[in-house]
Protein backbone atom coordinates (compact mmCIF):
# COMPACT_ATOMS: atom_id res chain seq x y z
CA UNK A 1 0.00 0.00 0.00
CA UNK A 2 1.21 3.51 -0.76
CA UNK A 3 2.37 5.86 2.00
CA UNK A 4 -0.01 8.52 0.68
CA UNK A 5 -2.38 8.91 -2.24
CA UNK A 6 0.15 10.77 -4.41
CA UNK A 7 2.74 7.97 -4.35
CA UNK A 8 0.35 5.71 -6.22
CA UNK A 9 -1.49 8.23 -8.36
CA UNK A 10 1.65 10.22 -9.26
CA UNK A 11 3.05 7.45 -11.45
CA UNK A 12 -0.35 6.76 -12.92
CA UNK A 13 -0.79 10.40 -13.94
CA UNK A 14 2.59 10.39 -15.71
CA UNK A 15 1.36 7.50 -17.83
CA UNK A 16 -1.93 9.27 -18.54
CA UNK A 17 0.00 12.31 -19.82
CA UNK A 18 1.86 10.04 -22.22
CA UNK A 19 -1.41 9.05 -23.93
CA UNK A 20 -3.21 12.44 -23.93
CA UNK A 21 -3.13 12.49 -27.72
CA UNK A 22 -5.03 9.19 -27.81
CA UNK A 23 -7.52 10.28 -25.15
CA UNK A 24 -8.17 13.68 -26.77
CA UNK A 25 -7.53 13.24 -30.52
CA UNK A 26 -9.42 16.41 -31.52
CA UNK A 27 -7.20 18.77 -29.50
CA UNK A 28 -4.13 20.42 -31.03
CA UNK A 29 -2.53 21.44 -27.73
CA UNK A 30 -2.95 20.31 -24.12
CA UNK A 31 -1.59 22.07 -21.04
CA UNK A 32 -0.96 19.77 -18.08
CA UNK A 33 -0.26 21.18 -14.61
CA UNK A 34 0.68 19.20 -11.50
CA UNK A 35 -1.89 19.21 -8.75
CA UNK A 36 0.47 21.25 -6.53
CA UNK A 37 1.16 23.95 -9.15
CA UNK A 38 -0.12 27.44 -8.40
CA UNK A 39 -0.71 29.93 -11.21
CA UNK A 40 -0.60 33.55 -10.07
CA UNK A 41 -0.58 35.35 -13.43
CA UNK A 42 -2.12 35.07 -16.87
CA UNK A 43 -0.50 32.16 -18.71
CA UNK A 44 -2.37 32.56 -21.99
CA UNK A 45 0.91 33.38 -23.79
CA UNK A 46 1.82 29.68 -23.46
CA UNK A 47 -0.49 29.05 -26.41
CA UNK A 48 1.79 31.25 -28.57
CA UNK A 49 4.82 28.95 -28.15
CA UNK A 50 5.71 27.33 -31.47
CA UNK A 51 5.93 23.58 -30.90
CA UNK A 52 6.37 22.54 -34.53
CA UNK A 53 8.55 19.44 -34.57
CA UNK A 54 8.08 18.73 -30.84
CA UNK A 55 5.77 16.27 -29.15
CA UNK A 56 6.01 17.80 -25.67
CA UNK A 57 7.71 20.78 -24.03
CA UNK A 58 9.01 20.89 -20.46
CA UNK A 59 11.55 22.78 -18.37
CA UNK A 60 15.02 21.54 -17.46
CA UNK A 61 15.21 21.46 -13.67
CA UNK A 62 17.80 23.36 -11.65
CA UNK A 63 21.18 21.77 -10.85
CA UNK A 64 20.55 22.08 -7.10
CA UNK A 65 17.59 19.74 -7.39
CA UNK A 66 19.00 17.43 -10.00
CA UNK A 67 22.46 16.06 -9.36
CA UNK A 68 22.27 12.94 -11.52
CA UNK A 69 22.05 14.33 -15.05
CA UNK A 70 19.29 15.77 -17.20
CA UNK A 71 15.89 16.00 -15.53
CA UNK A 72 12.89 17.59 -17.22
CA UNK A 73 10.43 18.91 -14.69
CA UNK A 74 6.99 17.59 -15.58
CA UNK A 75 5.02 19.98 -13.36
CA UNK A 76 4.00 21.98 -16.41
CA UNK A 77 3.81 20.25 -19.78
CA UNK A 78 2.51 21.76 -23.00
Amino acid sequence: MCANWYDGWGGYMVLIRAVYSKLFPNLDTILSLDIDTLVNKDISNLWDINLDGYYVAGVRDTPEFNRNGLYINGGVLL
